[in-house]
């Protein structure tokens, strides 16, 4: 039989035992602890592959930090700026980079200037004569240079208010109008003609006259006819050049074309996207509501060594025509925008020589 234990004499037995099971589970505890500790050490390691990661996408950003830019006329190789950054927006700054090189690809492209005509210095200029027929009007000086050199005006030809009109010779129809005439000899059917001052000459008013450089053309003739209707030819030395009915010829270089002869059939055109030299060794005839210009208007630089130049029927020319062996003829409606230098200059009825420096004409003059 058991020795009997009051109640009071339980509890610490109680407390003992107690505190003997919380003695065996603190281990279990200091486990936790020391768990928790690896996964902190875990997520540090985790930032540092980030700031790894980091420094990749920086590589990658240098190897593409050059852009190349080609303009009209030249190559232009501009090094990126690339901001590095530790965050993970390094791309973003990628992105910034590329609309800096797309702002400098707005590099202007640069247009050189032939200044083929001086508007202040004798635009219309004939070695031996000048005959201007009913109706035509010219804007700017014209001269004939040689001694016993004529210049005619029919009825209704004009020169502009402020022109000079030279010559060794003048002869004025009634109903004519000039300014001021430097002439040796005049002929005037009535003194309501001449709106200035008259007084003499001397002459030749240059020598020597208007000259050529040696012009060569080369081999292969051009033809934009028949199915052909459309051509863009490349800078260079060709045959003869022919250009059909309606047909249109491109000419696109920045650069001289040399032709044996240029023949532009009615209706037909010639385009020059730059203000260019073409020299023609032989002869140009231009047909009837044809075009001989640039696109912007600017007259082109046209050396002739034939001896004939026609420009038909309301056609238009934007060019600055060297042509001193030449007649050249400027027929009924038709514009010549630019300047002039033949042997003879000679309008049909209701023609305009209007001179143009490197700017481009009035809208009229390219309707």
């Amino acid at each position: 039989m058991g020795t009997y234990a009051p109640p009071n004499m339980r509890y610490p037995s109680i407390l003992l035992l107690s505190l003997v099971w919380l003695l065996g589970h603190a281990p279990v505890l200091s486990a936790d602890t020391t768990t928790s500790t690896t996964v902190t050490s875990t997520t540090v390691t985790s930032t540092t592959s980030t700031t790894e990661t980091t420094t990749t996408t920086e590589t990658s950003t240098t190897s593409t930090s050059t852009t190349v830019i080609t303009t009209t006329t030249s190559t232009t190789v501009i090094p990126t700026t690339t901001s590095t950054s530790s965050s993970t927006t390094t791309s973003t700054s990628s992105s910034t980079s590329s609309t800096t090189s797309t702002s400098t690809s707005t590099t202007s492209t640069t247009s050189t200037s032939l200044q083929v005509c001086d508007c202040d210095d004798l635009p219309f200029f004939a070695e031996v004569a000048a005959k201007l027929s009913s109706g035509t009007t010219v804007n700017a000086d014209l001269g004939v240079n040689e001694t016993s050199g004529v210049a005619i005006l029919a009825p209704q030809a004009t020169m502009a208010n402020g022109t000079t009109l030279f010559a060794d010779r003048v002869k004025l129809a009634a109903g004519s109008d000039v300014f001021d005439v430097r002439t040796n000899s005049l002929n005037a059917a009535s003194v309501d003609s001449i709106h200035g001052t008259v007084g003499p000459v001397p002459l030749p008013l240059r020598a020597p006259f208007c000259q050529l450089p040696v012009q060569a053309c080369g081999s292969g003739d051009i033809q934009v006819t028949g199915i052909i209707t459309e051509l863009t030819l490349p800078a260079g030395s060709y045959g003869r050049v022919t250009v059909g009915e309606g047909a249109l010829l491109h000419l696109d270089d920045n650069a001289p074309y040399g032709f044996c002869e240029l023949r532009i059939a009615n209706g037909g055109e010639v385009l020059a996207k730059h203000q260019i030299t073409i020299d023609v060794t032989g002869n140009v005839r231009v047909g009837t509501g044809s075009k001989l210009h640039t696109s912007g208007g600017a007259p082109l630089r046209l050396r002739v060594g034939g001896r004939k130049v026609l420009f038909g029927r309301d056609a238009l020319i934007t060019a600055a025509l060297t042509a001193p062996d030449a007649k050249a003829k400027v027929k009924t409606l038709s514009v010549v925008h630019g300047c002039m230098c033949a042997r003879v200059i000679k309008t049909a009825k209701g023609a305009t020589l209007s001179c143009a420096g490197d700017a481009s004409p009035s809208g009229a003059f390219l309707d």
